[in-house]
């Protein structure tokens, strides 16, 4: 019995799928080399590591590799960064124990390891396309997105020069997110549903700001995908796949989510991630700086032009991915930064990281548009190569060769850092906020291990508020306060670069050892812009128990406390939830952003307060506006609003006429407010005309002070000695006066399950951070994120947080998953959606 003999077609399909299995091992292989040759060059390049995070994530990887060597797989709790950190629970996992994984294979050089992970970068975002290239059948362009992608300028930008590690990972995943998604909305196919969700479920455990972008560029899409297509149920069933994607890693996310850390405003930073357009989509500006990495962050200008080309020609398939990608650029603009600011939570939408999610549209887009004819495909292809030979010089940098052991350890050298590790006993405190000078590895991993008050990634850190202000008091030249907090944090050296003062007087290096002298710390020796103090008193383990003067009560308390660090600076901006008890125990007590439930409760407590000594000071623009009737009225006086430009008139007080500062010049409109209904002033300003409005003065009691015109924040910005000595008056406290601090031996040692601390004395700050971990351990208390606890020893537990309730959330992913999964399968709709 013979054989049947092929058809023609079935001969053509042979020798299609043959030349296929050709094409894809030939880009394996192209593939495969281009990783070796990234890798080679990245390791002569004479900068690598490179990248401002990129040590940061070297530090967790190492972390993770030493701590599975010494049979512990999951190192939850990190001692020598921010006073103790979990380090793997608001940051994910993904990329570190890759790299873990990476530095083992290269028999524990972190250094190889780090430039395997790089190979595995390369080959790693290149499959993806091939494989999408295939399944979109259009092989040819797949395999050539797929050696592209990874060299795309903002791609290396964001590896090379960010050296955001997680988010580089992230690329591996994002075309096989996009595909997925574009596959379901055509097809709505089950594996496509399964797909989205696996793929977002990994991009969170890579990235979890960055997946929440990817969710929102999503929802963006999803909309103009609609109303293109009118097809809002299949749009529906796809962003329900990206929102079971979370559930799935909520073992992982629901500690990441539920943990209360880093209380810094995103907003803050906002304007870092915003970018004049015109500067975006310029090719030549990469080559304007001859410094390696560069710092200009640039979209492409070829993907931009295909968005708008495509956004107004191609199809009904392709064109929302266009129009979503053109969209995300133009946002990225200086110019949308003011209107994103304004929208709920938009201080999180740093856009120039959207930029990979706008290109991954793009190229998604032009594989589905199939009608687009071949010579302007081959133009873009042509131009998209030309657009990345200017970033090239990321990977090969200057090809000196210089190891990255050589490279830090000069610079240990050079900055005092060597000499620092080697005299600190408990803490190091580096102020160099702004300058990056000295990388957060070198001051911990470095030949040998030294704990720190800072390190790398602050979203990670409860003690993210303390060390913002240290950068702050640092930078505005609140010396004073900078060597007590530090003595707080438990830092017996501080290592202090004088560049980061943003206007230093000439005897500033006099006033830092003037403060650091008046605080314990002793000058130990200089070099260049750095001075190194060290506590030569301090016990080699010590806590610190501390007397507080005084106490200010509100969102603006850290303001106050800079200029007078007698104050403690407290989280509850709420009056209500303090006692009479608990603040008799203060000499003073300042008012400034508090808040109240109950203002009849309030007024009480604040005449009780006084009625018994405690002179209390209110900060009349903080005042909180009534519920009802819309007034800002306390204790009877009321706070009427006033505009100055420029400057104050003459501000006459009992001690004489104040002649001001000037306003700085970005500020010249100071928007205030002047006082009605004081028992006696204290200080009044002439309008003209024989108009006089009060600002300062006493109500309900002598020792009540109310003080308007923001005269606190005038004086933190102007420095205004006569404004300044108004201000101590009025708070009956000098700011050079300190809290009372003493330094306390304790025992510490860390295990796996717990820390185990022995203080002699009740109330102790042990100096280590507060984490809520140690929720419900008798006599641990949290102040200003801080561990304090009472005499004996104490075991403050470490764990998994939220194991079960994790569990739980991936269980009813896992379970949502085939539900809505087999459900969707089911009930697919016609395919009307395509031209």
């Amino acid at each position: 019995m013979t054989g049947r003999e092929e058809t023609a077609p079935e001969k053509r399909g042979r020798y299609l799928r043959g030349r296929q299995i050709a094409l894809a091992a030939a880009a394996s292989i192209i593939y495969v080399i281009a990783a070796a040759v990234v890798v080679f060059l990245v390791h002569d390049s004479g900068i690598y590591p490179a990248g401002s995070d990129t040590m940061y994530h070297i530090h967790r990887a190492e972390l993770v590799y030493n701590s599975i060597c010494a049979g512990n797989w999951w190192p939850g709790y990190d001692p020598t960064w921010y006073n103790g950190v979990e380090i793997l629970r608001y940051w994910p996992p993904l990329a570190p124990y890759l790299m873990a994984a990476c530095q083992a294979v290269a028999a524990g050089n972190i250094w190889a390891g780090y430039l395997l992970f790089v190979g595995i970068l390369v080959v790693g975002s290149s499959i993806p396309w091939l494989y999408i290239g295939y399944r979109m059948d259009r092989p040819w362009l797949g395999a050539f997105l797929g050696l592209v992608w990874f060299f795309l300028p903002n791609n290396l930008y964001q590896l090379f020069t960010e050296g955001n590690i997680p988010r580089a990972l992230s690329m591996c995943f994002l075309p096989l997110y996009a595909y997925n998604v574009a596959a379901f909305l055509k097809d709505e196919k089950r594996r496509n549903f399964v797909g989205i969700s696996v793929c977002f479920s990994l991009m969170v455990l890579c990235h979890l700001g960055y997946a929440g972008m990817l969710a929102l560029a999503t929802l963006l899409f999803m909309l103009v995908y609609c109303l293109a297509n009118r097809r809002l149920r299949v749009a529906l069933r796809a962003v329900l796949a990206m929102l079971l994607g979370f559930l799935l890693v909520g073992v992982w996310l629901v500690p990441s989510l539920f943990g209360g850390i880093s209380n810094i405003d995103s907003s803050a930073t906002m304007k870092g991630f915003f970018q004049s357009l015109g500067v975006s989509l310029d090719p030549f500006a990469r080559l304007q700086t001859t410094l390696l990495p560069y710092t200009v962050p640039y979209i492409g200008l070829p993907g931009f032009v295909l968005a708008v080309i495509g956004a107004l020609f191609s199809n009904r398939k392709a064109a929302p991915g266009f129009i979503t990608a053109a969209l995300i650029c133009m946002l990225t603009s200086t110019a949308a930064m003011p209107f994103l600011a304004a929208l709920p939570g938009g201080g999180l939408l740093w856009m120039m990281r959207f930029v990979s999610i706008a290109l991954c549209l793009i190229l998604i887009s032009l594989l589905q548009w199939r009608r687009l004819k071949t010579p302007f495909l081959i133009a873009f292809c042509v131009l998209a190569v030309l657009d990345c030979i200017p970033s090239l010089r990321l990977i090969y940098g200057y090809q000196t060769g210089e190891q990255p052991v050589e490279r830090l350890s000069q610079q240990q050298k050079e900055t005092l850092v060597e000499e620092a590790k080697s005299i600190t006993t408990q803490r190091l405190c580096v102020l160099q906020e702004g300058t990056r000078v000295i990388d957060a590895y070198v001051l911990t991993d470095l030949g040998g291990t030294t704990n720190q008050v800072f390190g790398a990634g602050w979203e990670a850190s409860t003690t993210s508020r303390n060390i913002a202000l240290l950068n702050r008091a640092s930078n505005e030249g609140d010396f004073l306060y900078l060597f007590d907090r530090a003595k707080e944090l438990g830092a017996d050296t501080v290592l202090m670069n004088a560049d980061v003062v943003e206007n230093p007087e000439p005897d500033m290096a006099e006033q830092l050892d003037g403060c650091a002298e008046r605080t314990g710390y002793e000058l130990v020796n200089t070099s260049g812009t750095y001075r190194l103090y060290h506590l030569s008193a301090a016990p080699e383990t010590f806590g610190v128990k501390t007397h507080y003067p005084a106490i200010a009560i509100g969102k603006n308390s850290d303001a106050i406390a800079l200029s007078y660090p007698a104050f403690r600076q407290t989280a509850d901006p709420n009056l209500n939830h303090y006692s009479f008890d608990e603040l008799s125990r203060y000499r003073v007590v300042y008012l400034t952003g508090f808040t109240y439930d109950d203002q009849q409760a309030a007024e009480s407590l604040v005449l009780q307060l006084a009625s018994s000594g405690v002179h209390v000071v209110v900060s009349a623009d903080d005042i909180p506006e009534n519920k009802n009737s819309h007034d800002r009225i306390f204790l009877g006086v009321r706070c009427n609003t006033v505009r100055f430009s420029n400057g104050f008139p003459d501000l006459h007080t009992k001690d004489g006429i104040l002649d001001t500062n000037l306003f700085p010049s970005d500020m010249s409109t100071w928007n205030t407010v002047y006082l009605e209904g004081l028992n006696d002033s204290l200080g009044y300003a002439d309008l003209g005309n024989g108009t006089h409005v009060d600002f300062m003065g006493t109500a309900g009691s002598d020792n009540i002070v109310f003080v308007g015109f923001n005269l606190a924040y005038f004086c933190s910005l102007t420095h205004d000695e006569g404004v300044g000595a108004l201000l101590s008056r009025a708070m009956d406290l000098d700011p050079d006066e300190l809290p009372e601090r003493e330094l306390v031996p304790i025992a510490l040692s860390y295990g796996p399950d717990a820390i185990t601390v022995t203080s002699p004395e009740d109330d102790v700050n042990t100096t280590l951070a507060y984490h809520d971990l140690f929720d419900g351990v008798p006599g641990v208390r949290d102040s200003f994120h801080l561990t304090v606890v009472d005499s004996g020893t104490t075991k403050l537990p470490l764990g998994y947080p939220y194991l079960w309730q994790g569990i739980a959330a991936s269980v009813l992913g896992a379970v949502c998953l085939v539900a809505f999964s087999h459900r969707s399968h089911r009930g697919k709709e016609p395919d009307n959606a395509f031209a």
